[in-house]
């Protein structure tokens, strides 16, 4: 077919009958247009051959329609903008829409119906590159209509007229008065609502980086716009000012917000357009005085390059930005007041977001924005503004860390004004806070660079983004490390020295401070008079006093007195003259205000102390004094690590391919090229693998084919004796000349033709061994240390024996297993009520390796080498560099770690690597790689372990004052989040956000020592990613990081499905025998890495909200007494174990520990492990509150033995044996008691315990073997099948980067946020409501008021659990969304709620009152559980 002939003859079909008279009536220019609208669609290139055939002005003739006839001609005006639309998504096409007046019909818009919103996207399109000669269309046809446009109800028209806007700023950026005339206050009003926090307006993520943008362009170009935002002529509803926006935008939180923590946004573009429209709110920087980048005529001739070192080319002559910033300044100047508050606002603001995050372009941004401050505002305004703001601190950092050059370059030039400004205070700030030794430093560096590396946290990628979407922005230069190089380097080192000529004068000491620091660190070792050195404490306390004049961190580090502090707290050598505890309770009373350490000793010490018979407590012996110094100290160790610490974010070796920067998880599928040399007999054979494989299966593939040529060599004996000799003793010394050998050829074709892939150097994958390593690399590494539990096999309608041993119950289980179907998503179905004779997945594992062979599609599930076993009396070893490798390493991991230590880092993927490997005789040994440990002489590690010495000073001080049983009262403390480092915290996260170095296991050493040594560093949501990373498996790892970045569109889905696809089992139970099936479902599925969904019989519900309710019903299950796994505090009729203290196991004696009951009891804890963990891998909520001492014990950690301890299980118990023991006048008779377990009498403490009186002198004896029941010998057991069930799924281990009180949250005790504000940010409403209607409204009222019952009940029936995720209503998923449900009655009183649980949606009628509706929904609440039906 003719597409040229056929296009043209449509287009003169089109022409004729529009201009014919009356024809605008007839059906034929709407199929014409149609037929040219699915033309442009169907076929590529066709939009250029419509366009030439002149259809563009016969389509905008079509719009041209009187308002009255539109009622009887939309049909064509529709076809036209649709057929207009398609064309405008070629961007070759949008100048001549403009043009030929495609957009002259916009004020139609309002009556074009659902065209309507197509018309605004086909303006949206059209304003993309906006012909600059065509500024009337925008004068007489948008500009009139777009305040119309973004008040519309359609929220993705309202989206698409923002776009608009965004990009008409961004085609007339150059030219100030069309710029002004598009943006008038009520547009930028409006504009500045849809992107305001927490407001309803849901716009794409996209969407609101191009409005940041836009007003970060608007204020860059018109001075006029800028100084009207500073001045906070534009408001909002509520008199809500556009700096207030900004500042909620940056922070998460309202500027009159007190102690809030500071929630930067995690979206990183938008994130660097917020900082953009507060830099560009100030007049640019000069080029003169400070900010002259120029060299001296002696220092640029020593250099090559003519570029400036930090040029910011603009697109404006040098006349016209000077011009620019001398209006700016003369408006500015005029709002002294507004630049006052506009500086209070943001300026310690600024510095706090420097510390959160590490990206440098972000950083730049910052410093410019405070550059700008420091330059404009007078020094009166500074003076104030800078007032309790550790500047001084923040440019020694700086200076100290030398992360990019230009950061460096403004550090100078921030320290030259601020001395220029403020010399009588910045002076001695900058002598004490080591600014001065800095820049020193810097001056005394040689001009001559050294190696310089070209990496940074900016990727090669992550630059190319930057480079074209801004390329005014950014330039090379702001990639260049350390100093730089060149230009770069040799203007820092001329202005360091200016500055030391300028400032730092001889005669200027301020060393007297250290002298007087380091005679306090040495006399913290202590004397025989005073061997505490409480006095010396003392004056190091007084130091610390008040912020504005403590010691500064540079002093604390460089004078030794850190390394002092820690030896204090920390050394238990026996030479010291002080015991440990001793130094700490001294310490702790002069620090945090504690008990007095010699008056607490006397009390400790008599006996005859104590309170009314209860426990004893010496709260009224505490002095509750001010924690100032305690935070002050710790306030300055954070930034002395701040400043000193290292730890480099290691990024992956990536390639400028476009298909990269369209999906950077496409990295994850590519190969690599390997060289394997044998050193044996120097054979060598090249092969391409993928990136995640481990060697070990790089170590079967080879050990099978040096197997296969012994054994083809042994068969053909007879007919090549010579032959097959040369090839057996190649095989036995480990020679692998199968790849190239001529006898295979002959013997056996399949073996040819993978030996003949693989020399050609074709994918591994292509060969037999590629199905099992893709599923190795799929499969979860969560299972691969454990087998899964004992199957049982079920045939015909065979009813499953009876559990014995491996249950708790004695009855037989009613439910046999229905067969496997697998659907399209490649899921395992098992159906609970009818039996087949295969109920358990096929799998055939390798003995070999170690892992679950259950893989993530069905085709992986086979053996890879069939009748092959892997010998055990060899192995082989691979070495890179002459460095074994461990077999566990992936490829891409040993190789980037190996391009690291040698500073290679150019063509990663395309070089072939080399690897070479041998025979070693003997089984292989069975190594863990283990993170390198931290350097214990560095200051760093110094820093860490004071402040980990001073975090359990803070939370466990009262253990510290325990002595034998006493009890004391908690006192005053420090906020856990007051030790959360939020600079390694950002490099934390920005490591974690590494798909290829988190999935090949290559994470840096010091991501794992910081998480599992010093947890309190990171936020719990930041361990609890670092968790979900690195101990769920390569699957989930990458489905979370998938889910996080919201990509999955065309071949990115596809890509998924390759890489990261999950297999899901899907069970159908009964609700009889809950806990039963339970039982048996995790015995069978709980050690598989599949994610485990629940289906009820004769219900139709599937997906989440079963699943979830399955959980939260198996979770109140094992609450139940009747199970007599924990301690039953009261007997209240309840069935459920309640408890204030949380759930902790029932001690058991070891009779009943090696009876039938006790052995299913066991059972049952290894059931509770195994579903927990299950639970936290497949994220899913739980409701178990267990007890924190619990928690402990299961983590391995230490557990007091004393009636503190107790206390926190059981108060009654606790009070018992505290007045037990502090009771007096017993005499000598007996006290009514025997040596056994109160409330357990069959558990006897001693032999024959039941018959042995307790006497007033066994006192001691009996509550010490209370106490060790309690805590270890009757819950051993328990603890370790709980440990036990828990590691088959990962490792519990794991779980001790949290707090006890953490997991106890994560478990099923945390508080939730239930605020009308909280649920208003999370909901979304739609469908006949929006946030603003009166229904949602009352609805936020009742759900604010409701009690723990009534929220419980609620969760359960809109999601299938009681509880939140972690996080809150924020971070539930899908969002809990709320629609007017229609009414089949005549009133919607009638009718009652509904839910749709899977996608948490609530079906809400619109009720006429708050009354009607609390009590509808309360009972649709209670009357809805426990079923899943079609609403």
């Amino acid at each position: 077919m003719n597409i040229d002939a056929v296009i043209r003859e449509l287009v003169a079909i089109l022409r004729r009958e529009v201009s014919e008279e009356g024809a605008k009536g007839s059906e034929i220019p709407i199929f014409v247009c149609r037929c040219l609208a699915n033309l442009v669609d169907l076929f590529q290139n066709s939009a250029e051959r419509v366009i030439s055939a002149g259809v563009i002005p016969v389509l905008c003739s079509c719009l041209v329609i009187d308002q009255e006839a539109l009622d009887f001609y939309i049909d064509l005006p529709e076809s036209a903008i649709n057929a207009l639309l398609k064309l405008s998504t070629r961007k070759s096409c949008t100048s001549q829409i403009v043009r030929e007046g495609g957009l002259s019909a916009l004020a139609l818009v309002s009556f074009l119906g659902s065209s309507g919103r197509d018309y605004i996207n086909l303006l949206a399109n059209c304003a993309e590159n906006f012909p600059t000669d065509c500024f009337n269309v925008v004068r007489d046809n948008i500009i009139p209509n777009l305040n119309e446009f973004l008040c519309f109800s359609d929220p993705r028209a309202v989206e698409q007229a923002c776009l608009a806007v965004s990009r008409l700023v961004d085609s007339f950026r150059h030219k100030r008065e069309e710029l002004e005339a598009i943006i008038s206050d009520g547009v930028l009003r409006k504009i500045i609502d849809c992107i305001r926090p927490n407001s309803n307006n849901r716009m794409s993520s996209s969407t609101v980086v191009h409005i940041w943008r836009m007003l970060s362009i608007v204020a860059h170009e018109s001075p006029k716009i800028a100084t009207s935002l500073i001045d906070n002529e534009i408001k909002l509803d509520g008199d809500v000012t556009f700096l207030v926006i900004l500042y909620e935008a940056l922070t998460g939180s309202s500027p009159n917000a007190v102690g809030v923590q500071l929630q930067v946004p995690k979206n990183q573009s938008q994130f660097r357009e917020i900082l953009g429209v507060i830099s560009e709110l100030l007049p640019a920087l000069p080029t003169t005085g400070v900010f002259d980048m120029s060299l001296p005529k002696e220092v640029a001739a020593s250099t090559t390059e003519d570029q400036n070192p930090s040029s910011n080319p603009s697109s404006q002559s040098p006349s016209d930005e000077r011009n620019s910033i001398e209006l700016h300044l003369q408006l500015l100047t005029s709002k002294r007041v507004r630049m006052h508050e506009f500086g209070k606002t943001f300026l310690r603001t600024l510095i706090n977001v420097y510390n959160s995050t590490v990206n440098a372009t972000i950083r730049l941004r910052i410093v410019v924005a405070l550059a700008k401050m420091v330059h404009y505002f007078d020094e009166e305004v500074l003076n104030d503004i800078l007032q309790n703001v550790s500047f001084a601190v923040f440019l020694s950092g700086i200076l100290q860390e030398q992360q990019e050059a230009t950061l460096v370059i403004k550090a100078l030039q921030l320290a030259e004004l601020l001395m220029q400004k403020l010399p009588a205070h910045y002076e001695k700030q900058f002598f004490r806070e080591g600014v001065m030794h800095e820049i020193a430093k810097l001056a005394d560096t040689p001009e001559s660079a050294g190696k310089q590396s070209s990496r940074s946290d900016i990727s090669q990628v992550g630059f190319f983004l930057k480079f074209r979407a801004y390329p005014r922005k950014y330039s090379r230069t702001s990639t260049e490390r350390g100093l730089g190089s060149r230009d770069s380097r040799a203007w820092i080192i001329h202005r360091a020295r200016s500055f030391r000529e300028g400032y730092i004068k001889d005669n200027k000491d301020f060393s007297h401070l250290i002298n007087d620091l380091k005679a306090y660190a040495a006399a913290l070792k202590g004397t025989k008079e005073e061997p505490t050195a409480g006095s010396t404490l003392k004056k190091i306390a007084t130091l610390f006093s008040d912020s504005a004049s403590s010691i500064s961190s540079f002093e604390l580090v460089n004078s030794g007195l850190m390394e002092g502090l820690l030896e204090y707290l920390t050394s238990t050598h026996e030479n010291e003259l002080s015991s440990v505890n001793d130094r700490r309770r001294t310490f702790l009373h002069i620090f945090l205000g504690g008990m007095d350490p010699k008056k607490g000793l006397a009390i400790l010490l008599d006996p005859d102390f104590q309170h009314e018979r209860s426990p004893v407590c010496l709260a009224h012996h505490i002095t509750t004094g001010s924690i100032g110094a305690f935070e002050l100290l710790v306030k300055r160790l954070q930034e002395s690590l701040n400043r000193s610490e290292r730890f480099e974010v290691t990024t992956a070796f990536q390639t400028m391919s476009i298909d990269l920067i369209r999906n950077p998880t496409g990295i994850l599928a590519k190969h690599l090229k390997l060289r394997l040399i044998s050193l044996d007999n120097e054979n060598a054979r090249k092969i391409s693998i993928q990136s995640l494989v481990p060697f070990k299966a790089i170590e079967e593939w080879l050990m099978w084919r040096i197997d296969a040529a012994r054994n083809r060599a042994q068969e053909n004996t007879s007919v090549n004796a010579g032959a097959s000799a040369t090839v057996g003793a190649g095989a036995s010394n480990g020679n692998d000349n199968a790849s190239s050998g001529s006898t295979l050829a002959r013997s056996n074709n399949t073996t040819t033709r993978e030996a003949t892939s693989i020399e050609a150097g074709s994918s591994i994958n292509t060969v037999s061994v590629a199905e099992q390593l893709v599923a190795d690399i799929l499969a979860s590494s969560v299972s691969s240390r454990h087998r899964p539990g004992r199957e049982i096999n079920t045939s015909g309608n065979q009813v499953p024996p009876n559990l014995g041993d491996d249950t708790p119950f004695n009855e037989d289980i009613e439910f046999a297993y229905l067969r496997r179907d697998v659907d399209s998503d490649h899921d395992d179905m098992h159906d609970m009520n009818d039996s087949v004779e295969d109920p358990l997945p096929t799998t055939t594992s390798r003995p070999s390796s170690g892992v679950s062979s259950t893989s993530t599609n069905q085709r992986h599930r086979y053996s890879t080498y069939p009748g092959w076993q892997k010998p055990k009396d060899w192995h082989i070893e691979f070495y890179i560099d002459g460095t074994r490798i461990n077999p566990n390493t992936r490829v891409y991991a040993a190789i980037h770690r190996h391009r690291q230590r040698t500073l290679v880092e150019t063509r990663f993927w395309e070089t072939t690597h080399e690897i070479k490997y041998r025979r070693v005789e003997g089984p292989p040994s069975m190594e863990e790689e283990k993170p390198e440990p931290l350097n214990p002489n560095d200051v760093n590690t110094k820093l860490l372990n004071l402040l980990r010495a001073l975090f359990e000073l803070n939370e466990k001080w009262d253990e510290i004052y325990t002595e034998g049983n006493l009890i004391i009262a908690k006192t005053e403390r420090m906020s856990v989040t007051d030790f959360i480092n939020h600079k390694l915290t950002a490099k934390f996260e920005r490591q974690m956000e590494e798909p290829l170095i988190v999935a090949s296991k290559a994470l840096p050493s010091w991501c794992f020592n910081l998480a599992r040594e010093y947890p309190f560093l990171f936020p719990f949501e930041t361990r609890h990613t670092f968790l979900q990373s690195t101990s769920f498996g390569f699957t989930r790892m990458w489905n979370r990081w998938h889910a996080h970045n919201n990509r999955g569109h065309g071949h990115q889905e596809q890509r998924r499905e390759e890489i990261g696809s999950r297999l899901r089992i899907k069970t159908r139970i009964t609700r009889a025998n809950m806990l039963q099936t339970a039982f048996e479902v995790m015995k069978r599925f709980g050690t598989k890495d599949s994610v485990l969904e629940v289906e009820y019989y004769d219900e139709i519900g599937s997906g989440l909200g079963p699943t979830l309710e399955f959980y939260s019903t198996i979770s109140k299950e094992l609450c139940k007494k009747s199970l007599r796994m924990w301690r039953i505090y009261s007997d209240d009729g309840d069935i459920y174990v309640n408890s204030p203290t949380g759930l902790y196991a029932m001690p058991m004696s070891p009779e009943l520990t090696g009876s039938e009951n006790g052995k299913k009891i066991i059972n049952l804890f290894k059931f509770a492990g195994q579903f927990v963990a299950k639970a936290m891998v497949d994220s899913r909520i739980i409701d178990i509150p267990f007890n924190p001492i619990l928690l402990k014990k299961v983590l391995g950690e230490r557990v007091p033995h004393t009636l503190r301890t107790i206390r926190q299980i059981d108060e009654y118990w606790s009070n018992s044996l505290s007045s037990l023991k502090s009771s007096k006048g017993w005499g000598t008779n007996s006290l009514g008691l025997q040596f056994t377990l109160p409330g357990c009498d069959n558990f006897e403490l001693k032999p024959n315990g039941s018959n042995i009186e307790v006497t007033p002198q066994s006192i001691q004896q009996y509550t010490d073997a209370v106490i060790s029941a309690v805590l270890d010998t009757g819950v051993e057991k328990q603890v370790q099948a709980f440990r036990e069930g828990f590691n088959q799924v990962f490792p519990i281990d794991d779980l001790k980067i949290f707090s006890t009180s953490e997991l106890v949250a994560l478990f099923g005790n945390e508080e939730e946020d239930w605020s009308i504000e909280t649920m208003r940010d999370s909901f979304n409403a739609d469908h006949g409501y929006s946030m603003n209607s009166p229904a949602i409204k009352n609805l936020l009222e009742i759900l604010s008021g409701f009690n723990i019952e009534e929220r419980r009940l609620f969760l359960q029936f809109v999601t299938g659990s009681p509880r939140l995720p972690i996080g809150g209503f924020k971070n539930m998923r899908p969002v809990l969304t709320i629609v007017c449900r229609g009414s089949d009655q005549n009133s919607p009183d009638e009718s009652l709620p509904s839910v749709m649980t899977c996608q948490n949606y609530l079906k809400l009628p619109d009720y006429p009152t708050k009354e009607i509706m609390r009590e509808k929904l309360c009972y649709a609440m209670r009357e809805g559980q426990g079923s899943f039906h079609l609403s």
